[in-house]
């Protein structure tokens, strides 16, 4: 094994795909898409099972971690941010 280092990439990686999960669910609880913040709070469930999962398991190549990991990076990117605070500067009259 790699070690304190491995584990501590691991628990990294792991972090920052929950993170982004919960950033998707906030970002699409603001704009009230209630489909897609069930749809991504969903991904963040069956991660986390797919992790508790790993502790009875020793499949190191396990499609499902690789693709939850995909999916928490899509899932932030798709989610709409948050534009209340935005503005635009406009020149002229309106």
């Amino acid at each position: 094994g790699s070690g304190l280092l491995g584990l501590g990439v691991f628990l990294g990686i792991v972090y920052l795909a929950l993170k982004n999960y919960k950033v998707a669910v906030q970002n699409y609880f603001r704009r009230g898409d209630v489909e897609n913040e069930l749809l991504a709070n969903t991904y963040r469930t069956a991660f986390i099972a797919n992790l508790l999962f790993f502790l009875f398991s020793s499949d190191p190549a396990s499609k499902l971690f690789w693709m939850f990991l995909a999916l928490s990076q899509i899932s932030l990117k798709l989610s709409p941010k948050d534009t209340c605070c935005s503005f635009t500067m406009s020149i002229g009259p309106a």
